[in-house]
């Protein structure tokens, strides 16, 4: 079955359906993170979900975009992908998140407990270098779970409670 045959059979599947909110970990929204991408061939797919659509600047936490911007900008990275995606306006919210571990920093905390309010250590590694921040839980959480912290300069960061 050729390319053309089968992006017809695909399109007979349906169309690209883009998130009205997706979460993204760094400045680059790709478009497996705002879209859902079942419609494409498997044989594409992995290409599909790698497009660059936009980039975040470095301390952009959340920004609307509008779907028909992302469909367009697919459409020009991926032209084969034309007729699976949608047309038409919609907002797409994209949200920003670190996922950095969390780590408390009370004497008395119990190893792998986070408990809301308390201050706790946020830290990130990259190769031998590791960067600690100072922050507050915004709510409880116990080893491998996801919290919210926030630091001092008011940002709020996505962290791993790790309990180390």
């Amino acid at each position: 079955m050729g390319l053309g045959a089968l992006l017809i059979a695909a399109s007979a599947l349906g169309t690209i359906t883009f998130a009205a909110e997706a979460e993204v970990t760094g400045p680059t929204v790709r478009l497996g993170d705002v879209a859902e991408l079942s419609a494409v061939p498997e044989s594409l797919r992995r290409q599909a979900a790698g497009l660059p659509l936009a980039r975040l600047a470095l301390d952009q936490r959340r920004t609307v975009m509008d779907r028909a911007e992302l469909a367009a900008r697919a459409r020009a990275l991926m032209p084969v992908l034309r007729d699976l995606l949608p047309a038409g306006s919609a907002p797409v919210t994209i949200l920003r998140h670190t996922g950095l571990p969390a780590l408390p920093l009370a004497s008395g905390a119990a190893p792998g407990l986070i408990r809301k309010g308390e201050p706790v250590s946020v830290a990130v590694r990259a190769g031998p270098v590791m960067i600690r921040r100072s922050a507050k839980a915004l709510q409880g959480a116990t080893a491998g779970e996801q919290l919210f912290v926030a630091t001092a300069e008011r940002d709020v960061l996505t962290a791993v409670c790790c309990g180390e």
